[in-house]
């Protein structure tokens, strides 16, 4: 059975403005790298695990290397897992967003598949299926053993969607924390088990390192 780790990345400053950055490879802030720190720590006992992947975005890589460095393994780097590419909207809070680009943002909650940003090189369709694809390569590769993926909320919304079999229209359906930590377990397409979505206890100074 495979046991996977989805990791969002830590918090960068454009998180902590509240605005959109998709592709934008912006660094992490101060807050993110003590957070990278923190999960690592949190993550340092799963010796066990055979791969790390993360997306090439630096706010991702940043995140994923003191990971790496903790269990000893090299970080793979693969564009499948790099956010949705938001195009003229990077920079932008959602409420900005809704002013200059008020076609896109309605067709955003009506079907947001169908959404093709303005200035982004790929649709919204286009990015759910790139990391639908991702993910059915990582499944094949991984039949078993302890996997993780440090990414975005985009890509993993897509993850716990996909494996979950949700169906849903909505595409984020979990609101993921920087460095909140989710883990599933999966067999097959019939025997998934969630462990945890979301589990950002580590980054609370008081609490103690437990793996979920």
């Amino acid at each position: 059975m495979l046991d996977l780790y989805l990791i969002r990345h830590a918090t960068t400053e454009s998180n902590q403005g509240g605005r959109l950055q998709g592709q934008t490879d912006v660094l992490l802030s101060p807050v993110g790298e003590d957070e990278a720190c923190r999960t690592a720590a949190r993550l340092a006992n799963l010796k066990q695990a055979v791969a790390l992947y993360t997306s090439p975005l630096k706010r991702a890589v940043a995140t994923a290397t003191p990971v790496s460095d903790a269990l000893e393994l090299s970080p793979v780097e693969e564009e499948c897992w790099m956010e949705m590419d938001v195009g003229d909207l990077a920079g932008l809070t959602w409420e900005e967003a809704k002013v200059h680009y008020p076609e896109a943002i309605a067709l955003w909650y009506s079907q947001p598949r169908q959404v093709h940003f303005p200035g982004a090189r790929e649709s919204i369709g286009q990015f759910v299926a790139r990391v639908e694809e991702g993910l059915r390569r990582l499944l094949q590769r991984h039949p078993s053993g302890r996997v993780l993926l440090v990414s975005h909320g985009g890509p993993l919304n897509v993850c716990l969607s996909t494996l979950l079999k949700l169906g849903l229209p909505d595409l984020f359906p979990f609101s993921l924390s920087n460095c909140g930590i989710s883990r599933v377990s999966y067999r097959n397409e019939l025997h998934v088990r969630v462990h945890a979505i979301n589990d950002a206890s580590h980054l609370v100074q008081s609490a103690p390192f437990q793996i979920p």
